[in-house]
């Protein structure tokens, strides 16, 4: 993975808002698609948890649980320890009967969570390879933040204009089972997140069954790009750049 001068970061940090500001959303990055997001209210969302050995067994506890598909690495509520005391929210449903999955369009409120959802494919073949994913768009105290499950293809302009404004949009950039770096890239290009866009489902170094970030930051500015390094960080609830930058969490 690319590392990038400390200098140059300081000052885009400044202008995205994180001036030392505690109150905010804190997001943490399990690996894979799983976050832990924390709500100015309190509310825990867990998004996608999965159990693989190599990022660490996590146990965690949660209000509110969003599983954007129903594959084995995204639905894993036994690292969900307080068991009994949160609500899950699946982006797929099944039907009783024909057992086929389609996408589960909700839109509900928890506290200061607003929670959408949308339809994806898993591929870029209309869902006939991998079948279909869901979104998640969530607006938490104003902020909205995308989740895009396991999208395979750039998104199209109808899925773009439902979704609208999004602050900090979470996209797969890893490839094999997702867009690849340069289809994330076109994703972020066309829907234009106005503060981030946080790259996840890639291969890093305790994990590498997918491709790395590289292909994702080729050609994108230096000064645009902010590696984290740790896995959680508070995102103040104001604070726009010029143009939305890409926020590396964690696991080199």
């Amino acid at each position: 993975m690319k590392v990038f001068p400390a200098i140059i970061l300081i000052p885009l940090l400044a202008s995205l808002g994180f001036q030392g500001q505690e109150k905010g959303i804190q997001v943490r990055w399990h690996g894979q698609s799983f976050f832990e997001i924390l709500s100015p209210q309190g509310v825990r969302i867990v998004i996608d948890p999965h159990t693989i050995d190599n990022f660490g067994r996590k146990s965690v506890e949660a209000d509110l649980v969003l599983v954007t598909h129903l594959h084995h690495d995204h639905t894993r509520l036994e690292a969900i320890s307080n068991k009994g005391k949160y609500k899950t929210v699946f982006g797929m449903k099944v039907d009783p009967e024909t057992k086929r999955q389609d996408w589960n369009i909700l839109d509900e409120k928890v506290k200061d969570v607003n929670i959408k959802t949308f339809g994806a494919y898993h591929d870029d073949s209309q869902g006939m390879r991998r079948g279909k994913t869901g979104i998640f768009l969530l607006d938490i105290a104003g902020v909205k933040l995308a989740h895009l499950g396991d999208i395979g293809h750039v998104p199209g302009n109808e899925l773009v204009k439902s979704l609208g404004p999004v602050d900090i949009l979470f996209i797969p950039v890893g490839g094999v089972y997702t867009v690849n770096g340069s289809d994330a890239r076109a994703t972020v290009d066309k829907i234009q997140p106005r503060r981030f866009a946080i790259p996840m489902h890639y291969g890093v170094k305790v994990f590498q069954d997918l491709l790395p970030i590289d292909e994702f930051l080729e050609d994108q500015d230096k000064a645009s790009i902010i590696n984290h390094k740790n896995s959680t960080i508070t995102i103040p609830l104001e604070g726009k750049g010029s143009k939305p930058a890409t926020l590396i969490l964690g696991y080199e």
